[in-house]
């Protein structure tokens, strides 16, 4: 199941309605409010085992997101 958003964006890169490049500083913005909710959900939850899965999602999408900078840095400063 995708999250329609991501569907969304990635219909428009097929279609090249917006660039790959455009498409990661989406991604980028997609994976800070996802840190953020889950960041939320984490100080929120008593449960053990809840906060250890929040936290390895918590994990993931901060390596993810790195590789998107990554990816994105070289743009930056270029009108990215």
């Amino acid at each position: 199941m995708k999250i329609k958003g991501i569907a969304d964006i990635e219909e428009k890169i097929k279609s090249k309605r917006i660039s790959k490049e455009r498409a990661l500083y989406l991604a980028k913005d997609f994976e800070d409010s996802t840190l953020e909710q889950y960041s939320y959900q984490f100080v929120k939850a008593d449960d053990l085992a809840f906060q250890n899965l929040v936290q390895e999602i918590i994990n993931q999408t901060k390596e993810h997101r790195k590789k998107i900078d990554q990816k994105i840095m070289p743009w930056e400063g270029k009108g990215g």
